[in-house]
């Protein structure tokens, strides 16, 4: 089920385009056609500003302007439906975004004349609700000892392929509109370093928080010591063998006759860190930088 969750997420289309539209003709108008909020701009019309209520469509008419009183003819001035121009508020989750140039002004321009004319024929779209843009989902992947990458990690999401890190330990992925649950794989780590000692890792995200989900590559250290073999000739002149003091991140490679040590694991640095070897337990004793220290020129 989870894999299921994770190659919906991966499938998700891209969010589409409202349109705007402009037209003269009732009848033109589809069903599934909804009124804007905002203003309309009308440069040289009886009313250069025409509130739009959100609840009615039109129409709205235009009428221009009387001429100046010296009676001379401007020889700038073209149909007034190519000086409109649209303040909208958009839908919520959504940003307007007018077509620029209108093309309103395209058409006088490249075919002069009467535009009413011609939107008789059809409706002209002027501009788009864009949904709101949602940022990427910056996930990232660095050790807890000195918060480096880890070298050769990757991560997948849901069934995709593995997406190498960069040299940061970073990757970006896309997020789901409404947020949701995700199911990563990460590859090039052993399992014991990871959170629950699983290559599986469950995430929740929103719409635009977090910003960046951290995954930490653990550093559980066991400490213990292997006595020397069993001499058999106890008349052997030969200096005893020695033991010898290990140090692992991982369990399982802990052979059977390791024993724990007593005394100090000291971890010198700004905070010095100190655990207590108490003669019964190996570890793990996890090891962790200081909070907001990090990069890839600190010092493990």
């Amino acid at each position: 089920d989870d894999e299921e969750e994770g190659d919906e997420e991966d499938e998700e289309p891209e969010p589409q385009d409202c349109t705007v539209w402009v037209a003269v003709d009732r009848d033109q108008i589809p069903e599934e056609a909804r009124a804007v909020t905002g203003t309309l701009k009308c440069p040289g019309s009886t009313t250069p500003s025409i509130a739009l209520d959100g609840e009615t469509m039109g129409p709205f008419e235009l009428r221009p302007a009387p001429e100046p009183s010296d009676g001379e003819e401007d020889e700038e001035a073209l149909c007034l439906l190519g000086a409109l121009r649209f303040v909208l508020e958009p839908p919520e989750d959504h940003v307007f975004r007018a077509r620029d140039p209108s093309p309103l002004v395209e058409r006088i321009e490249e075919l002069g004349g009467c535009e009413l004319q011609r939107l008789t024929s059809c409706p002209v779209v002027v501009g788009y609700f864009s949904p709101t843009p949602r940022p990427p989902l910056r996930i990232s992947l660095r050790t807890a000892c000195c918060g480096c990458a880890f070298s050769g990690s990757g991560i997948a999401m849901g069934k995709q392929e593995v997406t190498p890190l960069d040299e940061e330990g970073c990757m970006e992925v896309r997020r789901k509109r409404d947020g949701g649950d995700a199911l990563l794989r990460v590859d090039g780590v052993p399992p014991c370093l990871l959170p629950q000692g699983k290559s599986e890792q469950h995430i929740s995200y929103g719409p635009f928080q977090p910003e960046d989900i951290e995954l930490q590559v653990q550093c559980p250290l066991w400490v213990y010591w292997v006595p020397p073999p069993d001499e058999e000739d106890e008349e052997c002149d030969e200096e005893p063998a020695e033991g010898i003091v290990w140090v692992a991140v991982d369990r399982e490679q802990i052979p059977d006759e390791a024993k724990p040590l007593e005394g100090i694991l000291e971890c010198p640095g700004e905070a010095p860190v100190f655990f207590h070897l108490d003669g019964n337990t190996m570890g793990p004793f996890n090891l962790q930088r200081m909070q907001g220290v990090g990069g890839s020129s600190m010092t493990c």
